[in-house]
């Protein structure tokens, strides 16, 4: 009788989490972005729904961290991401970066998981210039861009 109302309870906490925290903000919404995330992402909280032209994006908390999963209309799931620290990069990337990237900050750092893969994307700055690197192998560093500061 105990497990009974014990799942009873539990249950009901469950649907009541899911309605109250996983209703989109927006009503743009779709029923089926908002199906596959809850079902991707069951201990979400913090839930914030963006829009776009191309892709729905929602950010949520989720074991404590802040994250984004990006969907399409349909409801397919196009890639989750994070901000990360450089002490959270694989050790041959944190080494690459501490060779090359002497007189720079880091003004952005992310990693993106899709199909099963995860690719690290990273903002060094200079007082001349902006440079994002890229890599999807874990082991190196490519330029993705390059963009001057104006003087």
């Amino acid at each position: 009788m105990k497990n009974k109302i014990a799942g009873l309870a539990l249950l009901a906490l469950i649907m009541t989490t899911t309605t109250f925290a996983k209703t989109p903000d927006d009503k743009k919404v779709n029923n089926k972005v908002v199906t596959a995330f809850n079902q991707k992402f069951i201990q979400a909280s913090d839930l914030k729904w963006n829009v776009t032209a191309n892709y729905v994006e929602a950010t949520f908390k989720m074991d404590g961290q802040f994250m984004f999963a990006y969907f399409t209309e349909a409801g397919e799931l196009l890639g989750i991401s994070r901000n990360i620290m450089v002490n959270q990069l694989p050790i041959n990337l944190q080494t690459e970066l501490k060779k090359s990237s002497a007189n720079s900050w880091v003004s952005e750092l992310f990693e993106l998981a899709k199909d099963g893969e995860t690719t690290y994307y990273i903002t060094l700055e200079n007082a001349d210039q902006k440079t994002s690197l890229k890599s999807a192998d874990g082991s190196s560093w490519t330029v993705y861009k390059k963009v001057k500061k104006a003087e």
